[in-house]
């Protein structure tokens, strides 16, 4: 986890998992959809596709 963070605002802007590779997506994928919100494999608010 790298975390960037803004002193002068004094908080974290951005939270970055590193050395994610496709065999450990797939793992995390496996605990559900929980593991793969905390590891920001999935979004919390996926946008729905446009209906027109």
């Amino acid at each position: 986890m790298v975390y960037f963070y803004d002193e002068s605002l004094s908080y974290t802007i951005r939270e970055v998992i590193t050395n994610l590779n496709e065999l450990r997506k797939k793992i995390i994928l496996l605990f559900g959809e929980i593991a793969a919100r905390m590891y920001g494999l999935i979004q919390k608010n996926r946008a729905v596709g446009l209906e027109m």
